[in-house]
């Protein structure tokens, strides 16, 4: 059976009165995916959907964040206006105008990654290490290499004697991939959470939340922010059962959509 999903355009009547009853919203992105693809898709001009999150992140009562594997230093590269929330390394820390958050073991996490990463520099010397190792500042991943065991199995040993006895990390071992990230069920359900946990209140109320992805890993996400408000997905083919339950087609509406926020 056909998941039914309701265009977000049909909301626009609801929208317009929480908008003008001074409700505070908050807007939250997956930037590694939505916004991602709009800027591969323009290689002269700033993305138009960068734009609007900027513009929209300056109006009153309203907040704006993204969500993204990249690091609050790569985030601060693309977002000039201190007003966006940018959750870098996927929601391990987050940073804006109003307030900032790191996950509390992050700095002994990326000493052990950075440490990790050094010594596999050295096992794998005849290999150029950025295209096998790759550090996001919150994990790391191996990829593994199709027709030598002996070397897979040489550097599974290597990660595994590393972290043996850290409390902090994990390691995931896929088929042609190692993974080694911080234990525990952090995600963006968690990452909604937080923001909402760090956000200025109106008294007992949360800010409505209105979360937009595509991405498998947004499903937390999804799933958080019914709760508080809406969750899009940017996809109206979508082949699997999701937890959103608004959609816009493409990037297009999204766009047009943000453009009526911020005109109104």
């Amino acid at each position: 059976m056909k998941q039914t999903l309701i265009p977000f355009d049909n909301e626009i009547p609801n929208l317009l009165k929480i908008f003008s009853s001074n409700r505070k919203v908050c807007f939250l992105f997956n930037f590694d995916t939505i916004i991602v693809s709009d800027l591969n898709r323009i290689t002269s001009t700033p993305s138009n959907i960068i734009n609007q999150l900027q513009w929209v992140a300056s109006i009153q009562n309203m907040y704006v964040g993204v969500i993204s594997i990249k690091t609050l230093d790569n985030l601060h590269k693309i977002f000039s206006v201190p007003d966006v929330i940018l959750a870098g390394s996927l929601g391990y820390e987050i940073k804006c105008s109003k307030f900032s958050w790191q996950f509390p073991e992050l700095g002994m996490i990326r000493y052990k990654l950075e440490s990790l990463y050094e010594n596999l520099s050295m096992e794998l010397s005849d290999d150029p290490i950025d295209n096998v190792v790759h550090n996001f500042g919150f994990a790391l991943q191996i990829i593994l290499s199709k027709d030598d065991e002996i070397k897979n199995q040489r550097i599974h040993n290597i990660v595994k004697k590393h972290i043996e006895f850290s409390r902090h990390l994990e390691i995931i071992k896929h088929k042609q991939l190692i993974e080694v990230r911080p234990k525990g069920t952090w995600d963006k359900g968690k990452i909604v959470e937080k923001i909402l946990n760090l956000l200025p209140r109106d008294g007992s109320s949360f800010p409505i939340v209105i979360y937009f992805g595509n991405d498998i890993s947004d499903e937390p996400a999804f799933k958080k922010s019914n709760l508080y408000g809406y969750s899009v997905i940017i996809n109206e083919n979508i082949n699997r059962i999701t937890n959103a339950r608004y959609f816009f087609s493409n990037n297009n509406e999204l766009t047009k959509f943000l453009f009526w926020v911020h005109s109104h």
